[in-house]
């Protein structure tokens, strides 16, 4: 990004520096910038389009002075390093290496015709936590407005509603029935799959928000051990999968399709006499009736470690294999890794998450996803928290992990949030207003982490 455009007409330039809103454009996207990302960028921001050009006497509007040469703020230039910095941002270089996205851009070339998989993995932050300005978890608030959820706002302006994505066991919206249970091993990452094999046992997703396409993640242990199941929408008659023998340890999805764009229910149950298990991994689910479009997915998970839920020797309880098929199940172009930040805290080094330990299971997924299902992966050092709850280690050992498998690898890229002046460092997220506690980002912080992420990824 680079040409700046004013809002009004020649009359109204002069008073450009009070206005509250600008307009931007990364490629044919117009974007309205809120009054602090669009103050951050009448400070530093150098114009490069003639036609703005003042002519020979600096042109001064309270304390910012508009120069033939650039910008000066209280009549002082920025330093080099300040405009090094907010060129970065203002260019979408938060996103280091971004030329390696390139999978990803083709996929979005694509997507007026076939829709375009944003998978986004991380602990409580990518589960949205506090995104209502209270120290109250409340899920179906932070999907909507987490990071993710305004992510999924800001593509859905430029391209087109296309659906919530993926919903898991741990969502307010998916219930378990006659005493159907949870079962950790075969969820969408760590969320807990449900597992029904009993007559009134029943899984039911309601939504809140209107759909036309319902897709069933399962998991097929065994041909010994799994079933067919069958299901009914909105208390119509009951409908039989079609699903037969699938072998051992593989997931399918079973895609409902042609409904109308309403709210719908959803009840799953086991055959009418059923002698296996039924295992139901998660959900997609889809609102628009348009091919294309982008989905961002959102898994993220309180207190979530990265070997944890992916690495294949962790013993700690979950599933790995399962859960790295949820980028398969979810048709990822793009894989976004937001970890590091549990792993360097005080806790996460009391379980040995040494930044060896860390480098060995990333590097282990990150070649797996690039492998197997040709995806770029997107690794996001995020928010830089309180210096008391970091260990040893200190956090910046883990981000710079990211940083040398994004160098290493030609389909891998770094987001690296700290390149942003009031993010470098816990102090500035703090006096900024952004945090509402030692890690854990506001309303408003949520909201910027969205709108940063997302001009990274469409300049």
């Amino acid at each position: 990004m680079r040409n700046i455009k004013y809002i009004g007409t020649k009359a109204t330039e002069d008073a450009f520096f009070d206005r509250t809103q600008i307009i931007w454009t990364p490629g044919k996207i117009d974007t309205v910038l809120d009054e602090a990302v669009a103050t951050e960028m009448l400070r530093f921001a150098e114009f490069e389009d003639a036609g703005d050009a003042v002519g020979g006497a600096g042109v001064a509007v309270g304390a910012v002075a508009l120069t033939p040469t650039g910008l000066a703020i209280g009549g002082v230039k920025p330093t080099s390093a300040q405009k090094t910095q907010i060129n970065a941002v203002l260019s979408g270089s938060l996103v280091e290496h971004r030329d390696h996205l390139s999978r990803f851009d083709t996929a979005m070339s694509q997507s007026l015709y076939s829709r375009v998989g944003i998978t986004i993995c991380g602990n409580s932050i990518t589960q949205g936590y506090y995104a209502n300005d209270v120290v109250t978890p409340n899920n179906p608030v932070f999907e909507q407005r987490g990071f993710c959820g305004q992510l999924r706002d800001r593509f859905a302006l430029a391209n087109g509603t296309v659906g919530i994505g993926a919903i898991t066991f741990a969502d307010s919206r998916c219930t378990l029935g006659g005493g159907a249970n949870l079962n950790e091993s075969i969820g969408l990452t760590r969320a807990g799959g449900a597992r029904i094999n009993a007559v009134g046992e029943t899984a039911t997703l309601t939504l809140t928000e209107p759909a036309t396409e319902i897709w069933v993640h399962g998991w097929w242990e065994s041909d010994a051990k799994c079933e067919a199941w069958t299901y009914s929408v909105d208390g119509a008659a009951d409908e039989t999968a079609s699903i037969s023998a699938l072998g051992s340890d593989k997931d399918y999805t079973v895609k409902i399709t042609g409904l109308s764009n309403a709210t719908h229910t959803l009840v799953i149950k086991p055959a009418a006499t059923p002698t296996k298990q039924v295992d139901i991994a998660g959900f997609s689910v889809f609102s628009s009736s348009q091919s294309g479009g982008i989905v961002v997915n959102r898994f993220g998970k309180g207190g979530g470690y990265l070997e944890s839920l992916f690495y294949p020797m962790s013993n700690v309880g979950a599933n790995p294999r399962s859960n790295r098929l949820t980028f398969g199940r979810t048709e990822t172009d793009l894989a976004v890794l937001a970890f590091g930040a549990n792993e360097a805290s005080v806790t996460g080094e009391g379980v040995a998450w040494t930044p060896t330990r860390y480098r060995t299971a990333l590097l282990d997924l990150v070649n797996y996803l690039t492998d197997t299902y040709g995806c770029s992966v997107l690794l996001a050092s995020l928010v830089r928290q309180n210096p008391t709850q970091v260990g040893s280690y200190g956090e910046e050992a883990f981000y710079d992990i990211h940083r040398e498998i994004a160098n290493d690898n030609q389909h891998v890229a770094h987001f690296d949030l700290s390149l942003s002046d009031k993010w470098a460092t816990y102090s500035a997220a703090s006096a900024a207003g952004l945090l509402i506690d030692n890690v854990h980002p506001k309303l408003i912080g949520h909201s910027d982490i969205a709108s940063l992420m997302y001009r990274g990824l469409m300049t």
